[in-house]
This record gives C-alpha cells, structure tokens and sequence, in this order.
C-alpha cells in the first residue's frame, strides 16, 4: 500500500511539472515570436525613418527642381525680352539712322548743281561754273570773283587749280603735259605740254573743252602759282589751243569758277 501510494505521489509531481514547466517546442516558438515581433518593430520603424527621409528628399528635389526651373524660366524671358528689346531698338535705330543719312545724301545730291548756270563735268565730279561772264579781269580780280560768287544757290565757289582746269581740255592730249599742282609748277614744266590746231577744237567757238560747254573761248585763270619767278604769276589754260602757260598777275584773262560736290 505504502509502495502504491509512494509512485502515485510521484505521478502527481510529475504532472504538476508538466503543467507549470513549459515544454522546449513552447520556449522555442516564444522566443521565435519575440524575435519576429522585435524584426517588425524594427523594421516598421527603420522603413517609417526612411520613408520620412525619402519624402522629405523626394519633397525637396521637387521644390529646388522647380525653383531651378522657374529660374531658369524667368531667366530666359528675360534675357529673351531684353534681346529682343536690344535687337529690335538696335535695328530701328539703324534703319531710321541709315534712312535719314540716305534721305540726306540723296537730296543734297539731287538739289546740287542742276540749275542755270551750272555745269557738272562727270569725269572729275566737280561743279562749274556755266555760262561764265565774259569779263576780262586780273589774277586778284578772278580770285575775288569767285569768293564773292553766290550761284544754284551755293557760295563755296572758288579758282580752280591747274589740274582741274586741264582736265576740261577735250580734243587734244595733255596727258603729258608736266604741269601739276603740288608738283611741277615751273617755267620748264610747260616744255612737254602739246599745242594742238588753234580753235581746232568741238567745242563752242573751236575750243577744246566737251561741246555741252558754254562761255568764251580764250584763255582762262587758274589758282596754281607759277614757281621759280621774281614776279607774282599763276598757270592758266589756253583752251583755243589746248595749252598750259604761266602769265603774271597783272594780266587780264577770263574766269571760270568751280565747287566741289
């Protein structure tokens, strides 16, 4: 009896045990829930930061990307507003700048040297003097003539200089004629200079100048000083023969006055 009583009290030792005792498959699968709820929470947590830090970042990029557009943007408009403000200001400006310098070309050219009494020689581009008076006078006589000369409605007249004068000679060569202003203006100078047939030329009565010409055929003052002289004498134009002399100042001869265009 005692022997029975003996293995049940250890029956129930052993079952109040198993009952209080967790069993190692119990530990195991505990701790394993422990283990996975701490890796959720972990990574709950890690995945909350770093979708905090993304969004921000995302947030930011999108903010500085279209600041950077919106800067760019306004950047552009302006620098295209101011370049086109630039481009068509500049190029009003010239045009307007280049019709008026034209506008003024033109008519200054248009309104010069087309009324009476006015000849343009298109070789040299110089204003002369047409129908000229014929009126014998001294080289300082010519000379005040023409500086008090107010014709087509200009004042600018003045003697022409030797070269000048000789290239109205037509119909006979002076090409190579020595005389020229600054140059050769002395006596010995004139030694080259061809005579051609008197009043053998087609101009009005045989003179050697173009035939739309007008005036008295004879010889004619120029401003060219003659050089190597005691006496005061300047260089004219014998247009009858197509000659260049020097005559001294105190002789009377006719006068043609020119301008410049």
């Amino acid at each position: 009896m005692e022997k029975l009583l003996t293995i049940l009290s250890a029956v129930v030792v052993m079952l109040t045990v198993s009952c209080t005792t967790p069993s190692i498959n119990q530990i195991m699968l505990e701790e394993k829930i422990d283990v996975d709820t701490d890796s959720t929470s972990d990574t709950d947590w890690d995945s909350g930061v770093d979708d905090t830090d993304d969004a921000a970042a995302d947030t930011e990029t999108e903010t500085d990307t279209e600041t950077e557009t919106e800067s760019t943007t306004e950047t552009s408009s302006e620098s295209d507003t101011d370049t086109d403000t630039e481009t068509s200001t500049g190029t009003e400006t010239d045009t307007e700048t280049e019709t008026e310098t034209e506008t003024e070309i033109d008519t200054e050219i248009d309104g010069d040297c087309i009324g009476d009494g006015v000849w343009v020689d298109s070789l040299s581009g110089l204003c002369w003097e047409d129908i000229p008076e014929d009126t014998v006078r001294t080289y300082s006589e010519a000379e005040t003539y023409c500086a008090a000369l107010v014709l087509d409605g200009m004042s600018d007249w003045q003697l022409p200089n030797i070269n000048d004068l000789q290239m109205l000679v037509t119909g006979c060569a002076t090409a190579g004629c020595g005389v020229y202003d600054p140059g050769c203006l002395y006596d010995t100078c004139n030694d080259t200079c061809p005579t051609c047939t008197l009043y053998g030329g087609a101009g009005s009565g045989g003179c050697y100048w173009p035939t739309d010409l007008g005036g008295s055929c004879g010889y004619y003052w120029s401003e060219s000083e003659q050089v190597g002289v005691a006496y005061d004498a300047h260089w004219l134009v014998a247009f009858p023969s197509g000659t260049l002399h020097a005559y001294g100042d105190a002789n009377l001869l006719l006068t043609r006055c020119v301008r410049n265009l």
